[in-house]
């Protein structure tokens, strides 16, 4: 589907995996978020102390998929994880079957 270009163009390329696994991870993020400054306020030097950035925590959601794909007895099988549809990282495990 949409957002799944990745996955789609992968499938096309290789033939679709041996085996699929899809889990939810929740990530915790931390971003800083910095005050609105406004230079035109005459109380501005005052205020700064009250504009220092804060850091957020937010928790999302990733969508995990794991392919493994099996190219037979001579060639390391190879492992596929997707987050969020796209490409994160290719592993080698042991030889297929």
């Amino acid at each position: 589907g949409p957002g799944h270009a990745a996955e789609d163009h992968q499938q096309q390329k290789c033939g679709a995996p041996a085996s699929k696994d899809t889990r939810k991870e929740y990530r915790t993020i931390r971003r800083t978020r910095s005050a609105q400054q406004n230079y035109n306020d005459p109380n501005y030097l005052y205020n700064r102390r009250d504009r220092e950035s804060r850091e957020e925590v937010e928790t999302i959601e990733v969508v995990i998929d794991e392919w493994v794909y099996n190219f037979g007895s001579t060639r390391f099988m190879q492992l596929l994880i997707f987050e969020d549809g796209r490409l994160r990282e290719i592993k080698d495990l042991g030889y297929g079957s």
